[in-house]
């Protein structure tokens, strides 16, 4: 067994969803951190979505398990669906940083502490690595006075990070904001919202449903076994399609595996 830890890059708008009724403005809500209330896609989510864009490859059932329709016998000599436990383990996808409009750029890349330590220690206690790789910065600070807007937060400094950005191979600045403000940043009032509609002129419908806007960076650490090089060359090489809505073009993101850069980091 080995552990490896994956980044996932939004291209297209993601909507991962709760699956829980709101009675709220927004029908539709994406998953949420229990402990945070970040957004995050739940293992099951992501395994689901990996084992459908691997369907068909000789180590799906190797790496992902057996669904029900299998057959064992039983005392009494029936035959009864089946499920047998991938050998892989996949963990939840925590958000890194998002994208946010501001009035001196057409967005920054955002984060903040605690996302930033979260993923030093995901990245100690699965690769094994004793330092952390990702300095933690001051925080910009936030100034009804300021000079430079994040959406609707003013701030008079901005703190931004070369490390982050060159780490998650962005094109644009990446800013660090306080703990409180990244939560609300990413809070139902903040994330994009968009409309859907039902054309069905006998049954119209309109809804709105919450998204994770694109270039929103996650990670996700995965324990593997035999298979790796072909399953990672599976998921890295092309687009993923994660959560609901793939015909509209939502979900669709970048794979990269992360563990190598990490423990090369660790060690210059």
């Amino acid at each position: 067994m080995a552990n490896k830890l994956f980044h996932i890059t939004a291209i297209t708008n993601l909507h991962v969803g709760s699956g829980k009724e709101n009675i709220g403005v927004v029908d539709n809500l994406i998953q949420r951190d229990v402990v945070t209330n970040l957004p995050v896609i739940n293992s099951s989510s992501l395994k689901g979505a990996l084992r459908e864009h691997c369907n068909g490859k000789d180590f799906l059932e190797y790496v992902f398990g057996s669904e029900p329709g299998g057959t064992k016998d039983n005392k009494q000599d029936k035959k009864e669906p089946e499920t047998k436990p991938g050998n892989y383990k996949f963990f939840d996808a925590h958000l890194l940083a998002i994208p946010a409009r501001s009035d001196k750029s057409p967005y920054y890349m955002v984060t903040c502490p605690m996302a930033i330590k979260h993923y030093n220690e995901t990245a100690k206690m699965f690769l094994g690595l004793k330092d952390e790789i990702i300095p933690v910065p001051e925080v910009s600070t936030k100034d009804s006075n300021g000079g430079t807007y994040i959406e609707d937060f003013e701030f008079s400094k901005l703190v931004k990070s070369e490390e982050i950005k060159t780490h998650i191979g962005s094109d644009v600045d990446v800013v660090v904001i306080s703990d409180d403000d990244f939560k609300e940043l990413c809070d139902d009032e903040h994330l994009p919202v968009i409309a859907r509609n039902c054309l069905d002129s006998k049954n119209p419908n309109l809804w709105y449903e919450q998204v994770l806007p694109r270039f929103s960076v996650l990670y996700f650490p995965l324990i593997a076994a035999e298979n790796f090089d072909v399953f990672k060359n599976a998921v890295t090489n092309t687009l993923v399609q994660i959560g609901a809505n793939a015909t509209i073009g939502y979900g669709f993101c970048k794979i990269e595996d992360k563990t190598q850069s990490n423990s090369n980091t660790q060690q210059s």
